[in-house]
């Protein structure tokens, strides 16, 4: 049960930090064409 819970938690941070880490890119890029467009 907490090795479940545990497991739970690990990809709930490993998906925050993916979400992060493709808004943080899509920022960035969004912001690269705006400046070139």
């Amino acid at each position: 049960m907490v090795i479940w819970l545990a497991g739970i938690r690990l990809r709930q941070h490993i998906f925050r930090q993916t979400a992060k880490k493709l808004h943080d890119w899509y920022g960035y890029h969004h912001k690269e064409t705006r400046w070139k467009g």
